[in-house]
């Protein structure tokens, strides 16, 4: 008996294993699953004079549904595995993907058996002007490992074998966190030109002085960035009432800077480049390390713990004779730069002509004169020196701060009125991220700010602002769960919902879910609902099921 997948009873030639060119930035992203075939022997027996095949489960990988599919020959021995893609409803032309096979001995007497693919395979399953749904176009052959062949015995232990599967899967490396970014860069525009037209919410609404210069900002973005700014400007401080904030000890251009990462999450700091020379080169290495100082100071002070990574891996990829000393002195005693203190530390350590050199430097000569006790808490530290390796892994970025905002609701002054439950939300982020939703804020009776909204169930509404705050949807079996009702009905009013507030992106998803739903029973359902909401690829996928 053959176990088929439902697009089975159609057929094309294979097609060429061949990645089609891609526009975008693309990564493979990787999964394993492990296929336990429990009673091996005996289901190897069935494919006596017949052809038989055994169906794993069903696993994800980028973003797609797979499963392997081993068929015997009719002597009962192993003759290959294939890979399906079981995903039903695919928006791109292919799927590109590489595999591999690993077969364990149990008792480990014998090397793994082992086969990978030298080259990635495309599954076409977009052909035209139609949606190719062949069991062809969707599986791929993959040949048994070598070692296992005439040897199963020695890799089946209890009547159980055991297959190990990797799959990478080519994905456009996604953009979920461009069009937050992108929202975000114009409330950074903002600050320094406002338009006409822009909602009243938008505005700054803090004003730094620094060095005498008055720079905008919004306080709720600097909460959200920045538990030092959080408890200034939201909590019980005296700047959380205030409009005017002074800032001592900190440049204008520094405190700029820094505004621009808290904004962007990008380092406002210009890469090496190539094509200087000479004195040129050195005087842009030296700015570099300038203001990568005196962000790494910023960062410290308002607890900026990305900023300051970044920060100290420029500066620990920069240290010289030249900047050693006062990188030294910026992090010497900050608990939060134990490590690029430890790799200056490491520096001067490292050689006794580095040593040497840099006590010919002004810097240190000054020093000697001035701080004397630094520099014996320096030379104590070289004497017992040693270094871990730098942590570079990045901490949470805008759009995982944007999720602690939605769930801490700090700051929140708006509160919609779902289903007879109040939810609590920012104007300022729903302007920025959802213009319809906001005209629905302006349309409520503003000395009670809270905005009614009908017609969609409280689950779906907090998906939808999940997805204003982070670009993210939830799992739709799991919004189903929490609301009590089907994924294929959760699907409809999730897509109803995204082209109600008109969130492009959200659509997109919702549709490429909606069609993964369609079925013989609902296709015609499905087919008015594309209609009516203008979703085009899931129209024609309607009108093309069979």
């Amino acid at each position: 008996m053959t176990r088929r997948c439902p697009w089975k009873k159609r057929s094309t030639p294979p097609p060429a294993a061949v990645p089609p060119a891609s526009r975008r930035p693309t990564s493979f992203v990787r999964g394993e699953h492990e296929f336990h075939i429990v009673g091996y022997n005996a289901r190897a027996a069935l494919a006596n004079n017949a052809h038989y095949s055994i169906l794993s489960g069903a696993f994800k990988v980028g973003g797609h549904n797979w499963a392997l599919d081993c068929s015997f020959h009719d002597d009962g021995h192993l003759a290959s595995i294939a890979l399906l893609l079981l995903t039903a409803y695919i928006t791109d032309d292919a799927v590109v993907a590489k595999a591999s096979l690993k077969i364990e001995d149990p008792l480990g007497r014998w090397p793994a058996a082992v086969w990978e693919s030298d080259e990635a395979y495309t599954f076409h399953v977009w052909s035209g002007n139609s949606w190719q749904l062949s069991q062809a176009g969707r599986s791929w052959t993959l040949p048994v490992p070598e070692a296992f062949r005439g040897h199963e015995s020695r890799y089946v232990q209890d009547d159980h074998l055991t297959i190990l599967c990797t799959v990478e899967v080519l994905r456009a490396e996604e953009e979920e966190e461009s069009a937050i970014a992108e929202d975000m860069q114009k409330l950074l525009f903002l600050l320094s030109e406002p338009k006409s037209t822009t909602p009243a919410c938008m505005l700054p609404d803090v004003t730094f002085v620094v060095e005498q210069a008055e720079i905008q900002a919004h306080r709720l973005v600097l909460a959200m960035r920045s538990p030092v700014f959080a408890a200034e400007l939201l909590g019980d401080m005296r700047e959380g009432t205030t409009r005017h904030v002074m800032v001592e000890d900190m440049s204008a251009s520094t405190f700029r800077a820094m505004l621009r990462f808290i904004y962007t999450d990008e380092l406002p700091i210009k890469g090496k480049t190539t094509n200087e020379r000479g004195c040129k080169q050195k005087c842009a290495a030296r700015r570099r390390v300038d203001m990568a100082l005196d962000l790494l100071v910023a960062a410290d002070r308002y607890d900026l713990e990305k900023l300051r990574l970044m920060c100290e891996k420029i500066l620990s990829e920069s240290i010289d004779t030249a900047s050693v000393i006062p990188t030294l002195m910026a992090v010497l005693g900050r608990h939060s730069c134990r490590q690029l203190e430890a790799s200056c530390i490491e520096y001067l350590a490292s050689d006794a002509n580095v040593y040497a050199n840099i006590k010919a430097t002004e810097e240190y000569k000054e020093l000697e004169d001035s701080c004397c006790s630094f520099l014996a808490n320096v030379m104590d530290k070289v004497a017992t020196s040693g270094v871990e390796d730098m942590t570079l892994a990045p901490p949470p970025n805008i759009v995982s701060h944007l999720e602690q905002l939605l769930v801490s609701e700090k700051g929140a002054d708006v509160t919609f009125l779902v289903e007879n439950k109040e939810i609590h939300a920012h104007s300022l982020v729903i302007a920025t991220r959802s213009p319809a939703l906001y005209t629905m804020v302006l349309a409520t009776n503003q000395e009670e700010y809270i905005v009614p909204v009908w017609g969609m169930r409280v689950e779906v509404f907090k998906a939808v602002l999940r997805f204003i705050y982070t670009d993210e949807l939830p799992p739709f079996e799991e919004i189903a769960l929490a609301a009590g009702h089907g994924v294929t009905t959760i699907a409809q009013d999730m897509l109803v919902a995204a082209s109600r507030f008109h969130l492009d992106r959200m659509k997109d998803k919702c549709e490429t879910m909606v069609g993964e739903c369609v079925s013989e029973r609902n296709v015609v359902i499905m087919l008015r609902l594309a209609c009516r909401h203008n979703c085009k690829k899931l129209e024609d996928y309607c009108m093309k099921f069979n």
